[in-house]
């Protein structure tokens, strides 16, 4: 593996850490402590830095090259493509159930 790929398995880990310790429950009563009044923009902010962390390690993955996997096809991605389509599906019926 090369540096590129060390960087972005560091970037997963550390999305899926930040991730996991916001939506913890200890975690977001230190929020509410610490925000205060403000604290109703939590969900706001937490949404907000998950997507932009998630959109970082994206960029950074699908900008680097891989001597293993080869140049971009899209054969490559049609085997994952079912179940992309269902985990978006389940994120979109899980913010229509919690937000509405």
């Amino acid at each position: 593996m090369n540096t590129d790929h060390w960087i972005l398995l560091g970037g997963w880990l550390l999305f899926v850490l930040l991730h996991s310790l916001m939506a913890a429950e200890w975690s977001k009563r230190i929020c509410r402590l610490a925000m205060g009044r403000w604290f109703i923009y939590y969900r706001l902010l937490y949404s907000l830095f998950a997507f932009i962390t998630l959109g970082a390690v994206l960029v950074w993955q699908f900008s680097i090259t891989s001597v293993v996997l080869g140049p971009f096809s899209i054969l490559k991605w049609l085997p994952g493509l079912p179940a992309g389509l269902l985990g978006l599906f389940l994120m979109g019926a899980s913010i229509r159930k919690y937000f509405f």
